[in-house]
């Protein structure tokens, strides 16, 4: 969860949720200094009431823009409600291709010459919110799914803190269940070699 910091080329980090007390990402937040919270499905009687806990913790961080990574379910529709316009994902395939799971072999299977990743903002449905920006590769004859997941996580290191920047200096803005991508966006997009699908 963020906070934003209006015209700043950075932003705070509010709060960091995992459902897993030995990830990475808790280590790295703990070390340096930013609150954070392990949330296990065992505690809680159903997984409705889970997923509840981490988006009522979202809330209570009172953050401006909540970031999923690896969150492999579906956000309950009245979070996603709550929170239009104010929540991100990344997704490991070139949206609106190969939404949901096992991407980067349904993409060898598929005989596709490229691949790549995807932000977009979230809605009820799997992968299907506004995409926001995309970073693509060309997948090689040889490519095998290991080669395919550690490249596109590499573009993912890249995009997602480039959109988290641009978000928070309203270089990108949701309207209307559109994208609004500022000019400057686009031109610092095309430096970088990434994509805005419009």
């Amino acid at each position: 969860m963020l906070q934003l910091i209006e015209n700043a080329w950075h932003y705070t980090v509010k709060l960091v949720i995992s459902n897993n007390p030995e990830a990475g990402g808790l280590v790295l937040a703990q070390q340096a200094g930013i609150e954070t919270k392990a949330l296990s499905r065992a505690d809680y009687p159903s997984l409705a009431e889970f997923k509840s806990a981490i988006f009522e913790s979202t809330l209570e961080a009172g953050a401006d823009l909540v970031c999923l990574a690896g969150f492999m379910m579906l956000v309950p529709e009245q979070y996603t409600k709550i929170f239009t316009g104010q929540m991100i994902n990344i997704h490991p395939s070139l949206l609106p291709k190969f939404p949901g799971l096992d991407t980067h072999k349904r993409v060898i299977e598929g005989g596709e010459r490229e691949h790549g990743c995807t932000v977009h903002f979230v809605d009820a449905g799997v992968d299907t919110g506004p995409i926001i920006a995309q970073a693509k590769l060309k997948v090689r004859p040889d490519s095998q799914a290991d080669d395919l997941s550690r490249e596109v996580l590499a573009l993912e290191h890249k995009l997602y803190p480039w959109v988290v920047n641009s978000i928070a200096r309203g270089w990108i803005r949701p309207t209307n269940g559109q994208v609004q991508i500022e000019p400057q966006a686009k031109l610092d997009a095309a430096a970088k070699g990434f994509i805005i699908p419009r």
